[in-house]
């Protein structure tokens, strides 16, 4: 085993020289050079990433109310950097189409209509829509140092006739579309 173990090393010890020695021939057996120029380029994009926000939770309405409930939650964005520091915007789809359809729906198809707005007040002109619609509403996200947060709104609206609703739960899954 002795044996063996000097041969490698003798070996190993041989070859880097000869390595070296073959590299040196071929370098110096050119004889000529042609030059150009290469271009090294990057291109830096926008990037913002949506956290994934907390669901608005109207909570537990009575069946004879004839009130409105109102509700709200925030959406978060982090490492986000525009084109010249511009805020991005939200915005809410129910669907695939330009318009929404705020509708949470039991199992059994019942509905409970609400809105979804940027701001408190709960008017039509502030209702939350699709980034594709013609008229797009969405909501300015204030960053700083790459994270921002905007509260969203959400109303269900008086009159709404809950009594044959008892013990059942509604939801709806929205999109958040956010653009930067």
């Amino acid at each position: 085993m002795k044996k063996s173990t000097k041969l490698a090393l003798g070996i190993a010890a041989v070859l880097p020289f000869a390595s070296a020695t073959s590299f040196a021939a071929t370098a110096t057996s050119l004889g000529s050079t042609t030059n150009t120029d290469l271009t090294v380029k990057a291109h830096v994009v926008a990037s913002c990433h949506l956290d994934t926000p907390t669901a608005l939770d109207f909570g537990a309405i009575n069946a004879d109310t004839k009130n409105s409930v109102d509700g709200q939650t925030t959406i978060s964005v982090n490492n986000c950097y525009t084109v010249n520091n511009q805020n991005p915007s939200l915005y809410i789809a129910t669907g695939a189409g330009s318009t929404n359809t705020y509708q949470m729906t039991d199992s059994a198809g019942n509905v409970i209509n609400y809105g979804l707005f940027s701001d408190a007040s709960h008017t039509a002109s502030k209702e939350l829509t699709p980034y594709n619609a013609s008229d797009a509403t969405g909501k300015v996200i204030p960053i700083s140092n790459g994270v921002g947060s905007a509260t969203i709104y959400g109303q269900i609206p008086a009159g709404q006739d809950f009594s044959g609703f008892a013990g059942q739960s509604f939801s709806q899954t929205v999109h958040v579309q956010v653009e930067f």
